[in-house]
């Protein structure tokens, strides 16, 4: 006869009504950490690829350095024995965030129009697009103007054009 069980919460109550006897215990749930492994893989992949230098399609050592904070504190995460599903699921979504901040830190060329060199007609399209933002209802064509990647054409990007124009 199947022994009749109560739960409630993380508690389960066996009941055996021959031997009159409770048994109490808590019931773990597995933690699914294959979201976390995929995505340490994936920044891992991306940070042993990434060089450091000043050089358009290069990132600032900062940002290398942030990216590998982040993959040691997500693994800190998945090593650990003792952790919940919640902490699994904010470390993917924070190492997500950081993969996505350090993707947005890359250096940008600031030859805008692809006529080969950096000049006063990048400068310019930097200059029309200013004061946009990705609320922009033309975000996707302005942020070609978006040197920084912070989501905004400012001062900023324009001095990063300025100071790349060649005599």
């Amino acid at each position: 006869m199947p022994i009749p069980t109560i739960s409630y919460m993380n508690w389960k109550v066996h009941i055996r009504l021959a031997t009159k006897s409770i048994a109490v215990g808590t019931s773990e749930p597995d933690v699914n950490k294959a979201a976390l492994t995929a995505a340490i893989d994936n920044a891992q992949n991306l940070y042993d690829t990434a060089v450091v230098g000043d050089e358009p399609g290069q990132y600032p050592q900062a940002a290398k350095e942030a990216l590998l904070e982040a993959l040691n504190e997500a693994r800190t995460v998945r090593d650990n024995q003792n952790v919940t599903q919640s902490q699994v699921d904010s470390a993917v979504t924070a190492l997500n965030t950081a993969v996505d901040t350090f993707k947005a830190a890359v250096i940008k060329s600031a030859d805008i129009n692809s006529d080969g060199s950096i000049d006063v007609g990048d400068l310019a399209i930097v200059a029309y697009y200013y004061g946009k933002d990705s609320s922009a209802a033309d975000w996707a064509t302005a942020k070609i103007a978006d040197m920084n990647g912070d989501n905004s054409i400012d001062i900023i990007d324009l001095a990063y054009v300025a100071s790349k124009i060649e005599s």
